[in-house]
C-alpha cells in the first residue's frame, strides 16, 4: 500500500496558526485528498509564502503518489495471472491444478481401443501369469491420470501426515493402503471441488502403454528397463527423475507399486470386449523399485490379498474426468 511514510515524509505542513498536519496513517491517496481540502478551505489564513509553499508540497506528493501508485500496480499479479498459476495449460489438453499451493499435475489421455492383457511386446514374460489372461479388447472414454505418483507434499497438505517409510516431499507417499488413499481422496475433493479417483486398471494400462500414442514397449516408456525404473534399491526416488513414456506419464513402472481398482478377478479377465470396464476390489499396478523386471511390466497384475508386508511399497496416482 503507498503511504504517506512510504513518500518520504512529505506530510508534515504547517500553516498558520501552528497547524500540523501529519497523516502518516492514511493512505498517501486519502492523505493527498485530504489535504487538498485543508489546503482550498484554509487558504485564506496562509501568508503569500505559505501558499507557494503549499503549492510546491501538493505538486511534490501528487506525483510522489502517481509514482508509487505506478509502482504498486506493476507488481500486484493481475487476476489472469493467479488464474494462470493456479490453472495453466502444459502441452495440448494436459493442465496442472492445485490444493493450497501444491501442483498436481495432469495428463490428457484421449479415449480409444486396445488390447489388455498378455500380447505380443511381452515375449515370453507373461506365459507363466495366467491373471494377465485372456487378453481381450478394452474401450476407454477419454480422462486425466496424474502425470506423476501422489507425492508426500501432496499428501501432507491434504492430511496432514506422512505415513511414508522413505521421507521426502517429492517423493511417491508409500506404505498406504487402499482405505486410507479412498480417504485421501474424499478430502480432497472437498477441498477442491473436484471430483478426483482412484483409477481403474484398465485406465492405469492404457495410460501406461502410451494411449493411443502407444509404441507397443514392454515396459511403460521403454523396452530397456534401466531407462524407467531405478532398479536395484527398494528405496523410491523423486518423481519425474526417470524417462516418460509416450503420453509424457512418469514412473508407470517402478518406484512404488500403483493401487488401482480391479476389473474381474485376481485369477484372470473375461474374453470379451468391454467398454469403461469398473470395479471395486483392489489391485497392485507397476511394481516398484525393488522388485524384479517382471513387475514393471505393463500388462503385469498383484492381487493385494497375496501381498506381503505392511504396504511399504504402495502408492497410487490419481484420475479426474473431464469437464
Amino acid at each position: 500500500m503507498c503511504s504517506i511514510a512510504n513518500i518520504e515524509n512529505l506530510a508534515t505542513i504547517n500553516a498558520e496558526g501552528a497547524t500540523e498536519w501529519n497523516n502518516k496513517g492514511l493512505t498517501a491517496r486519502s492523505g493527498f485528498q485530504g489535504f487538498l481540502i485543508f489546503y482550498f478551505t484554509q487558504m485564506k489564513h496562509f501568508t503569500q509564502i505559505s501558499k507557494f509553499a503549499a503549492m510546491a508540497a501538493i505538486a511534490a506528493i501528487g506525483i510522489s503518489l502517481y509514482a508509487c501508485e505506478e509502482k504498486e500496480k506493476a507488481s500486484k499479479p493481475t487476476e489472469a495471472a493467479v488464474q494462470q498459476e493456479t490453472q495453466k495449460p502444459v502441452s495440448g489438453n494436459d493442465t496442472i491444478l492445485n490444493v493450497g499451493g501444491v501442483p498436481i499435475d495432469l495428463v490428457f489421455v484421449q479415449g480409444g481401443t486396445f488390447t489388455m492383457g498378455c500380447i505380443d511386446e511381452q515375449d515370453d514374460n507373461c506365459d507363466p501369469y495366467t491373471d494377465e489372461k485372456p487378453n481381450h479388447s478394452v474401450t476407454l472414454s477419454s480422462f486425466y491420470i496424474g502425470k506423476y505418483e501422489v507425492t508426500q507434499k501432496l499428501w501432507k497438505q491434504v492430511m496432514g501426515n506422512n505415513p511414508s517409510k522413505f521421507k521426502g516431499d517429492n517423493l511417491p507417499v508409500d506404505n498406504v493402503t487402499l482405505e486410507a488413499i479412498q480417504g485421501f481422496i474424499n478430502k480432497l475433493n472437498q477441498q477442491t471441488g473436484k471430483k478426483y479417483y482412484l483409477p481403474t486398471e484398465a485406465e492405469w494400462e492404457y495410460a501406461a502403454r502410451g494411449g493411443n500414442k502407444s509404441k507397443g514397449y514392454k515396459y511403460s516408456g521403454s523396452n530397456n528397463d534401466s531407462e524407467v525404473v531405478a532398479s536395484g534399491d527398494a528405496k523410491t526416488i523423486a518423481v519425474g527423475t526417470k524417462k516418460p513414456n509416450e503420453l509424457g506419464i512418469y514412473d508407470m513402472s517402478g518406484n512404488v507399486w500403483e493401487w488401482v481398482y480391479m476389473i474381474d478377478t485376481w485369477r484372470g479377465y473375461v474374453a470379451e470386449a468391454r467398454t469403461n470396464p469398473k470395479g471395486e476390489r483392489g489391485m497392485l499396478r507397476g511394481g516398484d523399485n525393488g522388485c524384479y523386471m517382471w513387475c514393471w511390466r505393463v500388462s503385469t497384475r498383484y492381487d493385494y490379498n497375496t501381498f506381503e508386508g505392511d504396504f511399504i511399497g504402495t502408492g497410487f496416482r490419481l484420475a479426474l474426468p473431464p469437464e
